[in-house]
């Protein structure tokens, strides 16, 4: 979502904001005016937040009530940045809609912080009005059923069984609107499961998303090695079984470790770390993942091993690198990642081993602090020519718990919040 925010009387907080670009993390552009008069006679449609410098309260107030006065303006969200005393001079802003207070003078980790607040705002706001529209086409179905039983109602046809098709009417509208929202709350559910958060929200309000760049995302691609001989005993009911037992524990793992799961194909599946959520921590995350991952595997097969049934190993691959993310075509959405860096990741899983975590050079950079890594030397993947692997062994001693290399000590959890 775009923001757009319009400042006035007040060129250095326009200076300000433009700085903030990467630090907001919101795509938002800005407009500054000198002052009201000028605004006024602007083209501006769409606004977010306007932010006003003064500390004349009267001034304030006739620059709001002019602004509220616009229809399209109504309930834009003010920041204004003024003195201490005009805030307790203007007692009667609260009837003027949304306004927030910022001192002066104006630092920019407040004004990042207020901007993000009335960013919030501003979008509650949108979606609320998307929301009201439904409901008014909602009403208006009512209000014509509402005419409908007047009209029967002053014909003076049967009373008695005029006011039973009222009560059933009503009970029955009463019934649909109950449905029409579980149902809303159950679309609503299933698509946040499918999708990220923001894509989903997205989607219920525009009817589309739109694709997000990232720079650095870790991919882990994971199949079973041996998978259609290990399916030859198994009935196909019985392999959809095992695979749902070891795709849902997967998905535990990565929802520990903040990863996006993205989608499962046959008996591979894949996840990536630092979307849509970005972090700095992502390699790492998706390391500790993996290693969770194979550590679950071997446990079912210690199982397996004692019932005499067949054992299914896991081979993983990951690799970190730029991709764009979001949801493509008009039916049966589905949240997926293109980029090259995909490609090498599933060529690092192909070229891993069971029971091995793969990774790339680039990876390798960034998890050696942590991790005990075996070097390959250069390894001839398909389409990509030589790329230089390591094995990940477990984590370093020194941040291991108790002596085991998959899981993590309180030295690491220390390191680790420091990215």
């Amino acid at each position: 979502m775009n923001f757009n925010i319009v400042v006035i009387n007040d060129s250095e907080v326009t200076s300000l904001l433009r700085e903030l670009y990467d630090f907001i993390f919101l795509e938002y552009t800005v407009d500054s005016y000198s002052d009201i008069n000028e605004f006024n006679n602007s083209q501006a449609s769409v606004i977010d937040i306007i932010i006003l410098n003064s500390n004349d309260p009267i001034q304030i107030l006739d620059i709001i009530r002019q602004v509220r006065s616009k229809k399209k303006f109504k309930y834009v969200p003010f920041l204004l940045l003024t003195d201490i005393h005009i805030y307790l001079n203007t007692q009667n802003i609260d009837k003027l809609g949304s306004v927030d207070f910022l001192s002066k003078p104006v630092d920019k980790f407040s004004l990042a912080c207020r901007v993000l607040h009335n960013m919030n705002l501003s979008r509650a706001t949108r979606t609320m009005m998307g929301e009201n529209i439904v409901l008014k086409s909602k009403l208006l179905e009512l209000e014509k059923l509402r005419i409908k039983n007047l009209s029967l109602y002053s014909n003076k046809i049967n009373l008695e069984k005029i006011n039973n098709q009222l009560l059933l009417q009503k009970d029955e509208i009463s019934k649909q609107q109950y449905i029409l929202i579980e149902e809303k709350l159950k679309s609503e559910e299933l698509l946040q499961n499918i999708l990220p958060e923001e894509t989903s929200r997205e989607l219920m309000i525009h009817g589309k998303a739109r694709t997000q760049a990232y720079h650095k995302v870790s991919i882990l691609f994971c199949d079973f090695v041996g998978f259609t001989n290990a399916c030859e005993s198994l009935k196909p009911q019985e392999i959809v079984d095992e695979l749902h037992r070891y795709f849902s524990k997967f998905d535990e793992i990565c929802e520990m470790h903040f990863i996006e799961k993205i989608k499962t194909i046959g008996d591979a599946y894949m996840c990536a770390g630092g979307l849509p959520m970005r972090n700095n921590s992502n390699p790492i995350d998706i390391t500790l993942a993996a290693l969770a991952m194979i550590e679950y595997v071997e446990k079912e097969n210690k199982r397996k091993i004692l019932g005499n049934l067949p054992v299914w190993r896991v081979r993983i691959g990951i690799h970190t690198g730029p991709i764009v993310a979001g949801v493509i075509g008009k039916k049966k959405f589905a949240y997926d990642i293109w980029g090259d860096a995909v490609n090498t990741a599933a060529r690092m899983e192909s070229s891993s081993e069971a029971g091995m975590i793969n990774v790339s050079e680039y990876t390798h950079s960034f998890i050696k602090e942590f991790f005990d890594c075996t070097s390959r030397g250069k390894i001839l993947a398909k389409h990509k020519g030589m790329i230089d692997m390591y094995y990940v062994n477990g984590l370093k001693d020194k941040f291991a718990y108790d002596g085991n290399t998959k899981i993590p000590n309180k030295q690491f959890i220390m390191e680790h919040s420091k990215l």
